[in-house]
């Protein structure tokens, strides 16, 4: 089964130019396994912009300020990510 995926999404945060915003705008057909498909509906999940798809499932109230110039954020996040057959995903470091 094929899937046409459309996003636009706003990224932020890049540790090596401080906080920048940049709008992606993708197009792309994927062939897609029905479980995948399946998990994507069941779950809510949305395209990433660096590949795959996600939905955030929690965001504490507590917020950290790291000690260089980045913004102040929550302390704890946690998501649901799937990468289907075929897709890549820019995996980055998180600090």
């Amino acid at each position: 089964m094929k899937l046409n995926a459309w996003m636009t999404m706003m990224t932020a945060d890049r540790p090596d130019a401080g906080a920048v915003q940049t709008t992606v705008s993708i197009c792309q057909t994927i062939s897609m396994h029905p479980r995948a498909q399946s998990l994507i509906a069941e779950l809510d999940l949305q395209p990433h912009p660096e590949g795959g798809y996600y939905r955030e499932i929690f965001r504490s109230a507590s917020r950290v300020q790291p000690g260089d110039h980045r913004a102040e954020r929550s302390a704890l996040t946690a998501i649901y990510f799937l990468l289907v057959a075929g897709q890549h995903s820019g995996w980055h470091q998180v600090r």
